[in-house]
């Protein structure tokens, strides 16, 4: 177990991305082995793994290199439609 941050974690590249076969499992392991928690501790991480997964997006910064992925790129176009057909 390292300390500080440093886990490795088995995070595809961009051009990977697409191919993954299941990338919200993908981002639940990466984000259970970034916790480095064990025992009591990582079965309570695991039990709030649905509002950590969403956190992820809410700290995203910068979309830009996400918007390199035709499926990122129908996932916001289907959600501008969406909000669209709200107002």
């Amino acid at each position: 177990m390292t300390h500080g941050g440093f886990a490795p974690l088995p995070l595809p590249t961009l051009q990977q991305i697409e191919t993954t076969p299941d990338p919200k499992d993908l981002l639940r392991r990466c984000l259970i082995q970034a916790s480095e928690k064990q025992g009591r501790h990582l079965k309570r991480f695991r039990r709030d793994l649905s509002l950590r997964s969403s956190r992820v997006a809410e700290l995203i910064e910068d979309y830009e290199p996400l918007r390199q992925l035709p499926a990122f790129r129908r996932f916001e176009t289907e959600v501008r439609a969406a909000l669209a057909s709200l107002l």
